[in-house]
């Protein structure tokens, strides 16, 4: 089970999904990290997925994004300084977190998170998402010393957006949101059957309806910070912990290729998705979990089995 969790971060609201099922202490704590256009809702699958395996889930919305407070970030920089602020603020460590919370946030909640936090910030994984991966490799190469492990899923680098989108999410959003929804979504095989074709429509429309429900020009606002990000080099050959990048074997948004330079510079593993799309979240949720979830057991497995004396997975 998901619930709410609200935060105080630059005296504005932050909104974070959180998992409620009991967690194995030994495990590191999942940071998922939203896309363009997007909030913490791409991520409920895979929060469940992982909860229902013993690890601790937050999923937090940006800025002016979902339920979370204030204007758009309109920079990856200031992304990622703001979530080394949401690592600070859901770690007890320092101010603590019972004093960021926001006076609002249900009793039974605020105890819970207090008991469950990990009591080091290191034990954290940073997973982005598309504009989310760039504000999560940002994010580690300042804060290295507080991030376990970062998992970078349908990223690229450059994310370059081409003139002509950046210019209809400023003049049609509509249309725009309807034209990414469709490529974000790997195309029908030719031999698909009619489940299979309507499946893929349910999940466009989930799609269109999440991405409808920001504030205008968030749409613009993101592809632009997308677009402006060059230091991305420069951030992952400052990362040393251990890195997975997974691909989409369809994603017409960050195509594969485009993320090897990055891969590369941080030294990181790679998963490939076969016929997945950028929307890898809601295509194939079990073979992402799954992949996530093995690189994970192979850098943390012998931890939880000296400490507890069987492996988690």
């Amino acid at each position: 089970m998901v619930l709410d969790m609200v935060l105080d971060i630059d005296g504005q609201r932050a909104f974070i999904a959180t998992s409620e099922t009991p967690v194995n202490n030994y495990l590191p704590r999942l940071i998922f990290v939203h896309g363009a256009q997007n909030d913490h809702r791409v991520w409920e699958a895979q929060q469940y997925w992982f909860s229902q395996r013993g690890y601790g889930t937050f999923a937090p919305d940006f800025p002016g994004h979902g339920a979370s407070a204030g204007a758009p970030l309109v920079s990856i920089e200031l992304m990622a300084q703001w979530l080394g602020k949401l690592l600070l603020a859901i770690s007890p460590v320092g101010a603590g977190v019972e004093s960021r919370l926001c006076t609002d946030y249900p009793l039974r909640r605020r105890e819970a998170v207090l008991r469950e936090t990990p009591a080091s910030p290191a034990s954290y994984v940073l997973i982005g998402h598309s504009m989310g991966s760039l504000a999560a490799l940002a994010c580690v190469a300042d804060h290295s010393s507080h991030i376990a492990a970062l998992v970078l899923i349908g990223t690229a680098f450059p994310m370059k957006v081409s003139p002509a989108l950046l210019e209809q999410t400023r003049t049609d959003e509509a249309a725009a949101i309807a034209q990414i929804a469709q490529w974000s979504h790997a195309p029908n095989l030719p031999d698909a059957n009619s489940d299979a074709i309507n499946a893929r429509s349910e999940r466009l429309a989930t799609a269109q309806q999440l991405m409808c429900s920001q504030i205008p020009g968030v749409l613009h606002n993101d592809l632009s910070a997308c677009n402006s990000y060059i230091l991305g080099l420069e951030a992952a050959a400052k990362i040393t912990c251990p890195c997975l990048v997974v691909c989409g074997s369809k994603d017409q948004m960050t195509a594969p290729k485009y993320a090897v330079k990055l891969q590369e510079t941080l030294r990181a593993e790679s998963a490939t998705l076969d016929g997945a799309g950028h929307a890898m979240m809601s295509e194939q949720n079990d073979a992402l979990c799954e992949a996530i979830h093995q690189f994970l057991s192979a850098h943390f497995n012998a931890t939880v089995e000296s400490r507890t004396g069987k492996s988690d997975t």
